[in-house]
């Protein structure tokens, strides 16, 4: 009965310990990749912001700002490159409290589905308007709408859009949002002149002033995300925005200020999805692998030792007279 037994441990801590190897080098990688039927609508708020008008050549105070942003993959351009690369596009409108349009733009991104890092294919563009004529053909480096699946306690290389290069985005700390245990990770973008732009003369300090002038246009942002580590998505964006006009060193229009973030309606819904995906994610990859070693191992020792004692001896019996 204990040889049985025996051979019923050493076949089921044989089958757990496969099983845990199968789960780490089969299962885990086929579930931790970028969707290919991506649809998702983010919305940004930020209260007391200031914004310029170009219709009035005029910088605004006070104002709400919204900016609501569609993301879709590219069903026939994620065909063409086989099952490994995730194409999105995108457009983000900006609107002030009236509904008064201040900002656009669109892009077209590819991504490896396993890192989640950029690749270089599939006609990849970036544009400052909702106009198809103002696409410029972009290289994007770097991760840009996530992180990695299993995200670490570390510093990466986040796309900035205004930029049009990867910056860092740095860890610093641990949160829990609406339930859900997030990474959060910060980049700071000092005052950078990135392009120059010619301007009505007027803005630049004379209102009589005629024709245009040349100005550098400065970008100053620090960008917090919060990450659910088990799948990289973002739960909650944030950026603390101060985007002007520069001349001769001197700020001379404000562009837009202030801070704008997800709506607590987005972090919700972000929070609940990303924590039932991460939890299923940790699930395969950490939990059950380890909970299956675990006792494949003591059966496989239980097993060992049911077969070194043998059957129980068995007594003898006294001769009869």
């Amino acid at each position: 009965m204990r040889k049985v037994a025996g051979l019923i441990g050493l076949g089921l801590g044989a089958f757990l310990l496969v099983s845990a190897l199968m789960l780490k080098v089969y299962a885990y990688p086929s579930l931790a990749k970028v969707p290919l039927d991506q649809y998702s609508k983010s919305v940004s708020q930020g209260q007391n912001m200031e914004a310029f008008y170009v219709a009035d050549l005029e910088t605004k105070s006070g104002l709400t700002l919204t900016s609501t942003r569609f993301v879709k993959a590219d069903q026939a351009a994620q065909t063409k490159q086989g099952d490994n690369v995730a194409v999105w596009d995108s457009f983000v409108r900006s609107t002030d409290q009236n509904g008064t349009v201040l900002s656009a733009g669109l892009q077209r991104v590819a991504m490896d589905r396993t890192t989640g890092e950029a690749v270089q294919c599939c006609d990849t563009y970036n544009a400052a308007s909702e106009d198809p004529a103002d696409r410029t053909a972009t290289a994007y480096k770097g991760l840009i709408f996530k992180m990695p699946f299993n995200a670490q306690k570390k510093s990466y290389q986040w796309w900035d859009n205004t930029l049009l290069k990867p910056v860092d985005a740095k860890f610093v700390r641990t949160e829990n949002l609406f339930g859900t245990d997030v990474y959060v990770y910060r980049m700071v973008i000092p005052a950078t002149a990135y392009t120059q732009q010619e301007v009505p003369a007027s803005l630049a300090g004379d209102p009589a002033a005629t024709g245009n002038v040349t100005v550098d246009r400065v970008y100053e942002n620090t960008r917090t995300l919060w990450v659910e580590p088990n799948t990289g998505i973002v739960i909650k964006g944030e950026e603390l925005l101060n985007t002007r006009f520069q001349k001769d060193g001197e700020d001379i229009v404000t562009l837009q200020k202030g801070t704008i973030g997800y709506d607590d309606a987005t972090v919700k819904a972000n929070a609940e999805d990303a924590g039932d995906k991460g939890s299923k994610l940790h699930l395969v990859r950490s939990t059950l692998p380890l909970t299956f070693v675990i006792v494949g191992v003591l059966l496989l020792l239980g097993g060992f030792l049911a077969l070194r004692g043998g059957d129980a001896p068995r007594g003898r019996r006294e001769a009869t007279a």
